[in-house]
């Protein structure tokens, strides 16, 4: 158990009692939405630059960066594609690694130059990260090990004699290991009564991605036999008795439990997703069995927030209606899956067969050194990144970071003044909001400690050992006082997000890099980059999650009827739009599906208005300021290196399956993530001049700031 932290699509999760953050560039709960936009810095010389009359003829321009200007295919109109404008040069150039199912060129790019630098630090022995790293090199111990690590806890699940012993045993088993049973809890903030820390449960219990992969008959049968050919395998190598008969075990109560859950979509409603209760004991027994095996010791008034009260009766029901030995099946098939990257090879190449290649087009694992570094990161990442910011991170440009923060946060207070769809009151309660909308840039100034001991020979039990630390962590922050200085990111992560229990937009040093950001760049290049990561994080605060917490970060109504009433109507345009998009697979004919305008709502927005708030905040730069000292023969050179900038932010490769995926993720693919903000822009349109009713440049505009 942790706390939780906000998505963007993150990649990682952490173990046991989560802790959970706001909207980020990757997908999970969060009302943080993540962009990542790079561009790699050149000097100027003469390229190619391809202008959209209204006539569709081409006109060359000489004054684009070489690096920007590699990535793009001029054959392309602007104003019909210009995802395929701005990086189809990069597209056809660039092989997607057999290891990676998506590969962002600058998202990835960055990444991997972190991860190399994380190396290093791992390759100079610092404490804990190089034993924790260590061990998971060892990988001649783990494939002598075999199963031997993981047979007491199995032994004990076979060993129960009631129910109630085996939730117990759940409890005290998800203390050390991340097992997905139908439980998930985390420590939060309460969102109305703002300043304490309190439990929040979720529904859970499922291993493939989402529920519509048990619901949608077609997904399922796609699924269904490699996902028990992989029960059986992991099954059979953990020795547990009639492993070929696990898969009939497992599907089906798994297919129960997606058959309950809540629609993605619509879970993003907090008021519908806050649901305070006590007396959990006599509500939900199951479930309080399991919290007190874990440690989390509730009485009758203990507050507990609730994300799916429907959810949890369906869970107990199910609980109640299945005999003890299939019970026993179920929890010993999430052991092994959740404790299988700290085994033998025979458990990962299972895991890697379905989830890599089947669900995600993998087509090789990663190397052995970037898994464990992916490790370290997930189980120590705060302690990684304090070492990373020793070694890697400028502290000069926080200054600069600021400035831009601070134009484009008064930019974005300007166009609320000038906001005419909201009345009065509510008008001067977002202005309110806004002001009171703090700020974290590049590093924490916490620490955690650690007080563990970590063996390099024993991967399995320093993973556990974490976990346990961790758990424990989390519990002792149950009831306490929020600290809003507590980072839900770590501080070398390339991503961004904004909090909104908080109130919180933050920065992490990750991101803060080139060719995000670079103090000596162009300001068309930063603001089109950076620029557009800081206009999307404040913009969530306002989005359809946003817009339901206060200026201090409570769930309170603040909206007039009539006001809200224009938000849905500018909101349903948007959800209409995306809900048009298709998304395609690698031949460009085979439709994968269509984006869910609903579940990406809160991106879109942030999108939207992010891009068209930091190109206003470039463009009152530009008046301001003189141009650096560089000389550009026409100024709309610049302006079309902001949308460049952002565009090439969003150049990716991937794998038919992991589109497919995606579409069940609050962040549209890359190509759409564009197309949907810049047919939405009307400087977009003027700057490449594009004709009316252009494919990205319709009549009606959906666009709420």
């Amino acid at each position: 158990m942790g706390t939780k932290g906000f998505e963007a699509m993150d990649i990682e999760s952490s173990n046991g009692l989560a802790s959970k953050a706001a909207n980020a560039l990757s997908p999970t709960r969060t009302r943080m939405g993540v962009l990542v936009v790079a561009l790699i810095l050149g000097v100027l010389f003469v390229v190619l630059v391809v202008s959209f009359a209204e006539t569709d003829s081409i006109r060359v321009d000489p004054n684009l960066p070489p690096s920007v200007a590699a990535l793009m295919n001029t054959n392309v109109l602007p104003c019909t594609d210009f995802y395929e404008y701005a990086c189809g040069g990069w597209l056809a150039n660039t092989s997607l690694p057999p290891d990676r199912s998506s590969y962002a060129r600058s998202f990835t790019a960055i990444q991997d130059q972190n991860d190399e630098l994380i190396r290093s630090i791992l390759d100079e022995k610092w404490p804990l990260v190089s034993e924790l790293f260590d061990s998971c090199m060892n990988t001649t111990m783990l494939d002598m090990l075999g199963a031997a690590p993981l047979r007491p806890d199995l032994d004990a699940i076979r060993a129960t004699k009631t129910k109630d012993e085996l939730l117990a045993l759940i409890g005290a088993l998800s203390m050390k290991s991340p097992t997905n049973f139908l439980f998930p809890a985390y420590i939060d903030v309460d969102e109305q009564r703002g300043q304490t820390m309190v439990l929040h449960v979720e529904q859970g219990g499922i291993t493939l991605p989402d529920r519509d992969d048990y619901v949608n008959a077609t997904r399922f049968a796609k699924l269904d036999v490699p996902y028990r050919s992989m029960i059986t395998k992991l099954m059979t190598l953990a020795g547990w008795p009639e492993p070929k008969s696990a898969a009939d075990v497992v599907v089906p109560f798994e297919t129960k439990i997606a058959q309950a859950m809540v629609p993605k979509a619509a879970l993003r409603n907090p008021q519908a997703t806050y649901n305070p209760m006590s007396n959990i004991s006599g509500t939900f027994p199951s479930m309080d069995r399991v919290f007190r095996g874990a440690k989390i010791l509730l009485d009758d008034t203990t507050r507990v927030i609730v994300a799916t009260p429907a959810f949890f009766q369906a869970a107990e029901a199910l609980v109640t209606q299945t005999p003890l030995d299939d019970l026993q099946t179920v929890v010993a098939f999430q052991l092994v899956l959740a404790t299988s990257g700290g085994l033998a090879a025979s458990f990962r190449n299972a895991t890697f067969d379905f989830f890599g290649k089947t669900l995600f087009g993998l087509q090789t694992m990663r190397p052995r050194h970037q898994q464990c570094t992916d490790k370290v990161n997930a189980h120590l990442g705060e302690l990684m990144a304090r070492y990373f910011i020793q070694r890697a991170f400028n502290r000069a440009s926080l200054g600069s970071i600021e400035d831009l923060v601070g134009d484009i946060r008064s930019t974005f207070r300007g166009r609320l003044e000038r906001n005419r769809w909201m009345d009065d009151n509510t008008r001067a309660a977002a202005l309110s909001k806004l002001d009171a909308m703090t700020q974290l840039v590049g590093y924490p100034q916490t620490r955690d400690d650690y007080p563990v001991v970590l063996d390099r020979g024993d991967y399995f039990g320093n993973v556990q050992v974490l976990a346990q630390m961790d758990h424990m962590r989390a519990i002792s922050l149950l009831n306490t006082t929020v600290d809003k200085t507590k980072w839900s990111m770590h501080a070398h992560a390339v991503n961004a997000y904004y909090n909104p229990t908080f109130n919180q937009i933050v920065f992490p040093a990750g991101i803060l890099q080139p060719p995000f950001f670079d103090a000596d760049a162009d300001a068309a290049m930063n603001y089109g980059a950076i620029g557009m990561v800081i206009g999307h994080e404040i913009t969530h605060g306002f989005d359809d999650q946003g817009r339901n917490f206060n200026g201090d970060g409570l769930l309170k109504p603040w909206w007039s009827n009539d006001t809200a009433a224009a938000f849905e109507d500018k909101a349903k345009c948007m959800v209409d739009q995306y809900a048009q998009m298709p998304v395609y697979g690698n031949d460009h004919t085979t439709l994968l599906g269509m984006v869910n305008g609903e579940l990406t709502l809160g991106e879109t927005i942030a999108d939207v208005g992010g891009l068209a708030v930091a190109f206003q905040a470039y463009a009152v730069r530009m008046k301001k300021a003189s141009l650096n000292g560089k000389t550009y023969t026409a100024s709309d050179t610049l302006d079309q290196l902001f949308f460049l900038s952002f565009a090439q932010a969003w150049c990716q490769k991937a794998t038919d399956e992991h589109l497919h995926v995606s579409l069940n993720d609050v962040h549209p693919p890359g190509k759409q993530r564009v197309h949907g903000a810049v047919m939405n822009n009307d400087d977009f349109a003027r700057v490449f001049n594009c004709p009316a009713n252009a494919p990205l440049n319709p009549t009606k505009k959906c666009r709420i700031w």
